[in-house]
């Protein structure tokens, strides 16, 4: 069994308080799932505009370190912060 669709219509003037107003009726009916998916479609729209090959680009995975505050010593001098020698 397939899914419906419903398919919302309505007749407003440009710059009304009414094409607002519906704009963020139907972005809080379609809920956070399909606000997610209507984002992602458009990054991969702009990179197919920016010369890509149409794969959806895969999200950052950056690699960080986390060190406890005790570990780390501020030097007055360089204004930095250092690691403690174990």
């Amino acid at each position: 069994m397939s899914a419906q669709r419903k398919i919302t219509g309505k007749l407003v003037r440009r710059g009304s308080d009414e094409s607002e107003k519906m704009d963020r009726e139907f972005w809080r009916n379609v809920g956070a799932e399909g606000r997610f998916s209507a984002a992602w479609e458009m990054v991969a729209e702009m990179a197919l505009m920016r010369g890509g090959t149409g794969v959806v680009p895969r999200l950052r995975r950056d690699v960080a370190r986390l060190v406890r505050m005790q570990d780390v010593y501020i030097s007055p001098a360089a204004s930095r912060l250092f690691l403690r020698k174990p």
